[in-house]
């Protein structure tokens, strides 16, 4: 009776060992359990934090190159603007120089056609004037020297008159027979 008593004590204690262990078993495999899951939890929100400061950073650096771009993209349009503005200034400053030139020679052409107009005016007003001097002279000439020639014939035919009358008033005096002489 008493070794059924022991044994029934062993068997009581194997059992309450047997469930303690269970019982030690299980809360170590739900705490590991627990902590795997925390783990994972962690390593999940880690990776999810990764990721964001990745996209984030992906993002800073995806903008930084759009700004850069459009900078760049402004500075040369701002170059080719210049570059044009020039361009039509140079092309305006050297037509209205062409210009200046073409009017500059135009006006000295035309001045240069009115001087040799107006010498050429001037020489035939010159020598129209010699012309109309010249034919007066000669006309001037002409009638002095018809009226000399006139004076001479009226000169000579007096002469001539008074000669004859002389001769006739000798011949009726020596008609008279006065002798006197």
């Amino acid at each position: 009776e008493k070794e059924a008593q022991e044994k029934a004590q062993r068997e009581e204690k194997m059992r309450l060992e047997k469930e303690a262990k269970d019982k030690a078993d299980k809360e170590a495999q739900e705490k590991a359990q627990r902590e795997e899951k925390i783990r994972l939890e962690k390593e999940a929100k880690d990776k999810d934090k990764a990721d964001k400061e990745a996209q984030e950073k992906a993002q800073r650096e995806e903008k930084m190159r759009l700004e850069k771009e459009a900078k760049d993209k402004a500075d040369r349009d701002r170059e080719e603007k210049m570059r044009l503005e020039k361009e039509a200034k140079d092309k305006a400053d050297r037509e209205a120089q062409e210009k200046a030139q073409r009017e500059a020679q135009e006006k000295a052409q035309r001045e240069e056609k009115i001087r040799l107009e107006k010498e050429a005016k001037d020489k035939a007003d010159r020598e129209e004037k010699m012309r109309l001097e010249k034919e007066a002279k000669d006309k001037a000439d002409r009638e002095a020297q018809e009226k000399a020639q006139r004076e001479e014939k009226m000169r000579l035919e007096k002469e001539a008159k008074d000669k004859a009358d002389k001769e006739r008033r000798k011949d009726s005096i020596g008609e008279g027979g006065q002798g006197q002489s």
